[in-house]
C-alpha cells in the first residue's frame, strides 16, 4: 500500500484519461489550451485591447473605497495614516488621460499596496482565517473596509 501523496502523484500515470486529480479545463491528453510561451506572446501583442472604462471604473471604485476606509479609521491615527500614504500614491490614477503609465507609477502602485497592507497589520481582513486576540480590538467596519480597499488595490495592480 503507498502513502496518500504518493498515490496521489502516481494516478495519473496509471489513468491518464481522468481529469479529476488537474484543476480547471484541460484537455483529455492532458495538453493546455494554450502553451505558455504563446500565451506571453498573446499578452505583449495589441491583440488585448485596453478597454479604458473598465480601468476608469476599477480606479472610482478604489477612491471610494479608500473614503469610506479612512472614515472609519478616523479614530485609529496609525491607519489613518497608512491610507492616507496609499491614497496620496495612488492619486495619478484620477487623472484624465491614463492612457500610458510610467514604470514610477507603476511602482507607487506597489508602494500603496503595501501602505494598504500595513494598514491592515492586526486587523481581520481575511475572514475565512481563525479570529486572533489581536484582531479582537480592531472595529468589525473598519477591518473589512481594509480588507476591501486591499482587494480592490490587487484589482487595480494587476
Amino acid at each position: 500500500f503507498m502513502r496518500p501523496a504518493m498515490a496521489a502523484s502516481e494516478a495519473p500515470k496509471y489513468f491518464p484519461y481522468t481529469t479529476s486529480h488537474r484543476i480547471g479545463g484541460t484537455h483529455p491528453h492532458g495538453y493546455l489550451p494554450m502553451t505558455p510561451a504563446r500565451a506571453r506572446a498573446f499578452s505583449r501583442t495589441d491583440q488585448v485591447p485596453c478597454v479604458t472604462d473598465f480601468l476608469e471604473a476599477r480606479y472610482r471604485t478604489l477612491k471610494q473605497a479608500l473614503a469610506v476606509t479612512q472614515l472609519s479609521a478616523r479614530d485609529d491615527p496609525y491607519r489613518f495614516m497608512e491610507l492616507l500614504r496609499a491614497e496620496e500614491l495612488s492619486n495619478f490614477l484620477n487623472r484624465a488621460d491614463n492612457s500610458s503609465i510610467s514604470r514610477e507609477e507603476i511602482s507607487k502602485l506597489g508602494e500603496a499596496l503595501a501602505a494598504l497592507l500595513n494598514a491592515g497589520r492586526g486587523a481581520r481582513t481575511d475572514y475565512t482565517a481563525p479570529l486572533k486576540h489581536s484582531e479582537e480590538n480592531v472595529p468589525l467596519d473598519l477591518a473589512d473596509g481594509i480588507g476591501m480597499t486591499q482587494q480592490v488595490m490587487r484589482d487595480v495592480v494587476a
